[in-house]
C-alpha cells in the first residue's frame, strides 16, 4: 500500500508546512528498470523498460490500482511503448513476443488493467506506437529501410481505420490530427497524403530521425535539414506544408554511440504561449533569443550570464515564461519581454524540469563519507518561492515530475514513486 513519510535514502532539508510526502510507493522488482511515469486524468501509469510490466496508481491517494505483467518483451530501442488516453480510462501498450519477435498491440482498461482487445502486428518490424490526440486512433508502423507502412486502429474497438505506405521511410510522429511519417504528412483521420518535404528527414540511419514537432495554431514547428551542416527550425502550415519562416537552430554534430557514430540531439527550443526561445548558436546568436512563433521576428535576447562552454541543460517553458540554466544555477524570464523574475542557485549536474505551475531544480553534491546526493527543490514558477526541498541518496535522475492539482509526482533514484502535496 502507499505510505506517507520518509524512507531510507531521503533527507529533508527544508521545513515545509505539510507532510514531506502525500504518499509514496516502492515499485519493487528492481530489475524492471522503470520509465517516465505517465499521467492521464486522475491516474498515473508506470511502465518498465526491461520487462512488459505496467503499474497503475490513483493520484489522490497513491493506491495501486493494478499491476499487469504482459509476459512479453518490450520492442527495441530499450524503452517501453505505452500511451494513456481518455482521461486514464484506456492504456495502450506495444509489446513483443519473445519467440519470433512478433509485436503485439494491447489495449487495457485503465481502471482494472484487463485486456479490452489485442492484436498481433502485420509486420514483425512494427515497433513504433503513437496516438493521434484528436481522433483517438492508434498508429503502428515499421522501420523498413525501403518503405514505411503505417496502420491506424480505433483505440476503443481495435477496428482498422486506414492503412498507408510511404516510399521515403522514417519514424512516425503524431501531433493533433497530423501523422508525420518520414518526410510525408498524412491526414490523421483518413491516412490521405497531404504533402512531402524531403528536408524533414534529417538523417538516414535508423533511430536518428528527428522531427520534434510542436503544434501552434494552424501551423507546426519542425526540425529540418538546413545549409552548411545545420539544423533549421521551420514553421509550416499543418495542412499544406507551406513554409512560413525558417531560422537556424544548431549545427549537426556527430558523437560516438553504443552502435557507432550517432548524431547529437539538437538543443531544445521551448515554446511558452506565442514566444519561442532559441538556444545560442556559434556565429549566429551569442545569447538565448526569443522570437514571436507566428512571425519569426525577434522579441528579446537574454542579457544575463550564460552557462559554460559545454552544452548546458535544456531550458524549459513555464506558464508565461522560461527557466534557463546559467553558470551558477537557474533564472526565470518573462516570455513577453525577457524580464528576470527570480533566480535559484544550482550545483553540479544541474537539471531543470517544469510541470504545471511548478519548477523542479535538481543538482548533485558530495556529502559525508563521499556519498553522492541529489538535492531537489520545487519552486513556484511565478515568483520562485521554494515549496519543498529534499535530498536523495543518489545523483541519478529517474523521471521528470507530473503535476496534478497542487501535487507533484515523480520517480526518485531508488525507483520509489513519490507524491508531494504543495500548499503554495
Amino acid at each position: 500500500m502507499a505510505t506517507v513519510g520518509v524512507s531510507a535514502g531521503v533527507y529533508l532539508t527544508g521545513s515545509p508546512e505539510h507532510d514531506p510526502f502525500a504518499w509514496s510507493y516502492n515499485l519493487g522488482t528492481a530489475t524492471a528498470g522503470y520509465d517516465q511515469p505517465i499521467r492521464s486524468g486522475g491516474r498515473c501509469f508506470v511502465p518498465a523498460h526491461d520487462s512488459a510490466m505496467i503499474q497503475a496508481f490513483a493520484l489522490n491517494s497513491g493506491e495501486r490500482l493494478w499491476k499487469r505483467d504482459l509476459g512479453l518483451e518490450w520492442p527495441l530501442h530499450g524503452r517501453s511503448q505505452t500511451v494513456a488516453i481518455d482521461g486514464g480510462d484506456t492504456v495502450i501498450a506495444l509489446a513483443q513476443l519473445s519467440e519470433g519477435l512478433i509485436p503485439m498491440l494491447y489495449v487495457l482498461d485503465g481502471a482494472t488493467g484487463k485486456t479490452r482487445w489485442k492484436l498481433e502486428s502485420y509486420d514483425k518490424d512494427d515497433y513504433d506506437l503513437h496516438v493521434l490526440d484528436r481522433s483517438g486512433l492508434v498508429l503502428v508502423g515499421s522501420d523498413d529501410p525501403n518503405e514505411q507502412h503505417v496502420t491506424a486502429f480505433d483505440a476503443r474497438t481495435g477496428k482498422e481505420r486506414w492503412s498507408q505506405s510511404v516510399s521515403v521511410p522514417g519514424s512516425i510522429t503524431a501531433i493533433g490530427d497530423l501523422a508525420l511519417v518520414g518526410s510525408t504528412a498524412l491526414d490523421g483521420a483518413t491516412g490521405k497524403k497531404l504533402w512531402e518535404q524531403p528536408r524533414m528527414n534529417l538523417y538516414g540511419d535508423p533511430g536518428e530521425y528527428i522531427s520534434a514537432p510542436q503544434r501552434t495554431g494552424d501551423a507546426v514547428l519542425f526540425h529540418e535539414q538546413g545549409k552548411k551542416q545545420r539544423i533549421d527550425l521551420v514553421l509550416r502550415s499543418a495542412r499544406t506544408g507551406q513554409e512560413k519562416w525558417r531560422i537556424p537552430l544548431s549545427e549537426i554534430k556527430a558523437v560516438p554511440g553504443s552502435n557507432g557514430t550517432m548524431h547529437e540531439t539538437p538543443p531544445a527550443a521551448p515554446l511558452s504561449g506565442t514566444t519561442l526561445l532559441l538556444p545560442r548558436l556559434e556565429g549566429e546568436r551569442s545569447r538565448p533569443t526569443a522570437i514571436d512563433v507566428r512571425t519569426g521576428k525577434l522579441k528579446w535576447a537574454f542579457k544575463g550570464e550564460v552557462g559554460s562552454a559545454d552544452r548546458d541543460p535544456d531550458p524549459v517553458s513555464t506558464p508565461d515564461g522560461f527557466v534557463l540554466p546559467t553558470s551558477d544555477g537557474a533564472v526565470r524570464l518573462s516570455a513577453e519581454d525577457g524580464t528576470e523574475r527570480w533566480r535559484s542557485k544550482g550545483g553540479e549536474d544541474l537539471d531543470i524540469d517544469s510541470a504545471g505551475n511548478y519548477t523542479m531544480v535538481r543538482h548533485s553534491h558530495t556529502a559525508r563519507l563521499f556519498q553522492r546526493r541529489q538535492t531537489v527543490r520545487i519552486l513556484r514558477s511565478t515568483d520562485g518561492r521554494a515549496l519543498w526541498q529534499g535530498e536523495f541518496k543518489s545523483s541519478i535522475r529517474k523521471s521528470a515530475p507530473l503535476a496534478a492539482v497542487r501535487m507533484l509526482i515523480f520517480l526518485d533514484p531508488q525507483e520509489t514513486l513519490r507524491a508531494i502535496r504543495l500548499t503554495g
